[in-house]
């Protein structure tokens, strides 16, 4: 069910995803608090991200939260092997975050239920099982608005994960459906974000080589490529020194929310 032209129901959507991420944010802080300080000490905050302006010692949103959890991960989070195996999910998660703080009046159920699960799987991960429970009752909710039974998705293996333009059937499958489902047309990209959505990290040509990020056509022979290629996106102003890109999505290629 879309919410496109359904203002109410997109609404409602928005607002089930903003109680998700206070959840969220409550279950994940004790978590990060805790690794944080064991590695920096009580004055961890220090070492903590933070959104441009944010006070340097105050407590940190969702957003730092998340963020801490990417540019720290090499270092700390990586050694957590729930969390490890949820990475992919950081990410989507983030993208509820900018879709909450920047809502302009629609979200799909897709987008929903896919924010809903992805922040579901990162508190299970973290082991905060009373926010858990608060998340599964709201996706249950979301779920049930669409006028079908509720029952939740199970999780699909990354390799063999269906997508909007059929089965990717490679490691770089998460970041075709990631790309899938994004509902703008643009997305600046570090190295960093896009191994926090494959959950593994990009090989080392992908870090030497301007190369390794070519459009390929399509049948081409790299998997990698394959996997933004058949999404309909493309790569572009690769700059390996900074480790970030852009994706463009091309032209006529439909975007999640069908607009």
């Amino acid at each position: 069910m879309s919410t496109s032209g359904n203002p109410a129901a997109a609404l409602a959507a928005k607002q089930r995803v903003e109680g998700d991420l206070e959840a969220l944010r409550t279950g994940l802080g004790s978590y990060v608090t805790k690794h944080m300080t064991d590695r920096y000490g009580d004055d961890w905050r220090q070492h903590a991200s933070r959104a441009r302006g944010g006070e340097e010692r105050g407590d940190l949103d969702v957003y730092s939260l998340l963020k801490t959890l990417l540019d720290n991960w090499s270092g700390l989070f990586r050694y957590d092997d729930k969390l490890r195996r949820a990475r992919s999910f950081i990410s989507i998660a983030m993208d509820a975050r900018n879709a909450v703080a920047h809502f302009a009046g629609d979200m799909t159920e897709r987008q929903a239920l896919r924010y809903l699960d992805a922040m579901r799987e990162l508190l299970s991960a973290v082991g905060a099982k009373p926010h858990v429970s608060i998340v599964e009752d709201l996706y249950d909710k979301q779920h049930g608005a669409g006028g079908r039974p509720v029952a939740r998705e199970a999780t699909v293996p990354s390799g063999n994960r269906p997508t909007m333009r059929g089965t990717i059937r490679s490691k770089y499958a998460p970041l075709h459906v990631h790309l899938s489902a994004r509902a703008d047309s643009r997305w600046h990209a570090s190295f960093g974000e896009i191994e926090a959505v494959l959950g593994f990290n990009l090989p080392a040509s992908a870090r030497r080589y301007p190369a390794w990020w070519a459009n390929e056509n399509s049948g081409g022979s790299h998997s990698h490529s394959r996997a933004w290629r058949e999404a309909g996106w493309k790569t572009m102003e690769v700059d390996i020194a900074a480790e970030k890109l852009v994706f463009q999505r091309e032209s006529g290629a439909s975007n999640a929310s069908g607009r």
